[in-house]
């Protein structure tokens, strides 16, 4: 773990926790580190979360595939980053996604409820990574919040230019209908 050391400081889960403490939290946590070939799965969509991942070392795509088997990335996590911990915190029981290492990486593991359920032994910096994790939650509703925000102004602004386009046709579609009907007239009144 002393390999690691500055890179778990960089990471905002461990914010505000010491050397020291975060060498005692991260043995009380039960938290292990594994490493990850290219291409591998570290969380496989259709299984339980259970553990948060923080990446030590490497670059891990979170992805999803439809119903045709299209991958889509949806984030991106590098070094010192987090990534699993809204579906390890409210204990889905089937990931609807995959994360997947794009690169060798080297991954710590913690049990998500050995998190949320505080030890027999009243650890002080439990409090702090539990703040902390709440934060790290917070900021990612945020940026949802953000995307959904463009998302429906870019519906709105497609349904805009798709109505305008029906009007226009609309009343191409009515003068061609109207000169052809006065033609109709014109032959049939001789």
């Amino acid at each position: 773990m002393k390999k690691y050391l500055q890179t778990l400081k960089k990471c905002p889960l461990f914010e505000g926790i010491n050397d020291e403490e975060l060498a005692v939290m991260l043995q009380c946590l039960g938290a292990h580190i594994e490493h990850f070939d290219k291409k591998y799965t570290i969380f496989a969509e259709g299984y339980a979360a259970r553990h948060i991942g923080v990446l030590l070392r490497g670059v891990a795509h979170t992805v999803q595939n439809d119903y045709y088997g299209k991958r889509s990335v949806l984030s991106v996590a590098k070094d010192g980053e987090v990534f699993g911990e809204a579906f390890a915190c409210a204990n889905t029981e089937v990931l609807p996604v995959s994360v997947i290492a794009a690169e060798p990486c080297e991954v710590m593991l913690i049990d998500a409820s050995h998190i949320m359920h505080t030890c027999q032994n009243h650890c002080a910096f439990h409090n702090r990574l539990i703040f902390n994790l709440m934060r790290i939650q917070t900021g990612e509703i945020s940026g949802l919040q953000k995307s959904f925000q463009f998302l429906r102004f870019l519906f709105e602004e497609v349904i805009a230019v798709i109505a305008q386009s029906f009007v226009d046709l609309r009343g191409v579609a009515v003068a061609q209908f109207t000169a052809q009907q006065s033609a109709f007239h014109q032959t049939t009144s001789r």
